[in-house]
């Protein structure tokens, strides 16, 4: 997968889209394996406030997106075009500059 864990999240969650009753946890369960490396899984089970709400916004994130992408917008979303081309490398330099102001 060309992003590594986060392109096999999207794969999940693709995969949830076409047949829900099979893959409906998946995206789930990966995106709360990928925040285990930080030791949150270990820090929820000492009951330490910050991992369980770290794991449980991680839980709800897949799920939000899938209700957000299957509801209708009450405004118009601007479709993909020629003025997204310059977005990836506009906001990477956006953020070096940031990172070299701190």
């Amino acid at each position: 997968m060309m992003y590594g864990f986060i392109g096999l999240v999207l794969a999940a969650l693709v995969l949830t889209l076409k047949r829900r009753e099979f893959f409906a946890l998946l995206p789930v369960v990966l995106c709360v394996k990928i925040n285990t490396r930080t030791g949150l899984f270990e820090r929820a089970a000492q009951l330490e406030p910050f991992a369980i709400v770290a794991l449980t916004v991680a839980a709800l994130a897949p799920l939000l997106g899938l209700a957000l992408f299957c509801s209708r917008l009450p405004f118009n979303i601007l479709p993909v075009t020629k003025w997204s081309y310059w977005f990836y490398p506009g906001h990477l330099v956006a953020l070096l500059a940031i990172r070299n102001l701190i």
